[in-house]
Formats: structure tokens, sequence, C-alpha cells
């Protein structure tokens, strides 16, 4: 045992349905253990971490199948999408607005938050200026900003059953409209969001499956205790067919 695995903590995780595929150590003061910066000088560790994770999978089964990781803000850059691009990883994910160059997106994203002025369901869609990601902004209970190689916001939309925000939500005004006063309403939303909201809970879902089976014995904090809750940040790649465009 090294003098670093007593402070070591599972901090990212690779999952897919609940199943953790991979996981990575953290190191107090240190970061993730064993991760070698060299291999990603362009990118943070927080998003090198999850290059790490995906190389570290086995390769897909043939040609025609590849992996599309799916992931939340924290993670997800033009940088990091651009390399996955480039190793044929498929990658979609909500992202923070210091990591768009869309002065629209950015402008419309801090107007809504103040007057809530954009119509439920209303997408923007605009090309990364120098990598080949796209950007997405999308009016839901919220003006939420989104990264994709997978989309490009032509896919047909998928309908789905949504219930009513409450009257005291953030965008009331606008998120209720379409339900023309019905508790619930059949609505379309874009693919791409269909496609975050079912597959980015993956390491949530391994959260929940382990909840049901705790230990009957104490154990002290540290790493012996990360190695039984296996949680915190995630990542969730999902092996299907998908080809690049």
């Amino acid at each position: 045992m090294n003098k670093h695995q007593h402070l070591c903590r599972i901090s990212s995780i690779a999952a897919d349905s609940g199943y953790f595929l991979r996981w990575s150590f953290h190191s107090k003061g240190i970061g993730p253990v064993e991760y070698d910066t060299s291999e990603y000088p362009n990118l943070a560790p927080t998003q090198g971490i999850v290059a790490d994770l995906l190389n570290r999978l086995p390769p897909p089964p043939s040609p025609q199948h590849g992996y599309h990781c799916f992931m939340d803000n924290l993670f997800a850059t033009p940088q990091l999408f651009e390399l996955l691009r480039d190793r044929n990883i498929a990658a979609t994910g909500t992202t923070r607005p210091g990591r768009i160059d869309s002065k629209q997106l950015a402008s419309l994203r801090v107007e809504d938050k103040s007057k809530d002025v954009v119509p439920w369901g209303t997408v923007y869609a605009r090309k990364h200026k120098s990598t080949e990601v796209m950007q997405f902004g999308f009016k839901d209970n919220a003006f939420v900003l989104l990264l994709s190689t997978a989309y490009d916001g032509w896919e047909p939309p998928k309908e789905k059953l949504r219930r009513q925000p409450a009257k005291s939500s953030t965008s009331a005004k606008t998120a209720r409209v379409p339900f023309q006063g019905q508790a619930t309403r059949v609505l379309e939303i874009p693919r791409l969001i269909d496609a975050y909201n079912n597959n980015v809970n993956g390491v949530d879902i391994g959260d929940q499956l382990r909840s049901e089976f705790q230990t009957g014995r104490r154990i002290q904090r540290g790493g012996q205790q990360a190695l039984l809750y296996l949680f915190l940040l995630g990542t969730s790649p999902l092996n299907r067919c998908f080809t690049l465009g």
C-alpha cells in the first residue's frame, strides 16, 4: 500500500444503466491516481479523466458500433468533445455559459433567467466556431445549454408525457403555457434532450441499486468506505449502434 491510498476516494465513474464499468480514485491534494496529464495537455484533469475512463473501455464489437457518452455540465467542454469525436466516441451533455462561443445563446440565457421570455420548447442550434461540436439552447423549465457531436438539431422530435410545472416554478410564465390548463400533456421535445434525460443517470441508478444492500458493519472513513460506496461524479457511456457524421 503506498502512502496515498488511505486518502483515496472514488471521484469519477463511467457507468451504463447502473453498472459501473470503470472508475478513478482521487487522492486529496493530488487528483486522479495514476492519471497522466501529459496525455491530455489541452484538457483540465476534470475533462481529461473522462477521456481516460473511456479509453479504458473495451473496443466496440464491430465497426458499426460505437460509444456515446452522456455527461453533465461539470465535464462537458468543446475541447473534450472534439477529442472524443477524433476517437470515434460520440458525446452529448449540458454545459456552462463560459464554454460556448455563441453570443446569442449566452445573451438569451441571461435574459431568460431574469425575465422568462423564451417560449417553452424553443430550440437554438449553433456550430462552434473552432471545433466540430454543435451548441444548443433549449427552453424547458429553464433555458439550458448543451454540447453534442451526435446531433445537429434537425432530428425529428420525440413525444413525451409531461407534467405541468407548479405556479411557483422559476419559469412558470412560459413553461405552463403549452399545457393549456391540463395537469399532464403529451408534448414534443428535441431528440437530443430525450436521449440526454434517458441516459445521463447511469451513476444515479447504480447508487439507487446499491442503497438496497447496506453493509451491516461499521466502516471508518477513507479508502475502505470508497470501495463500498461507489459514487460521486459520473459520466455515462453507452455501447450503441452509432456512426459519427
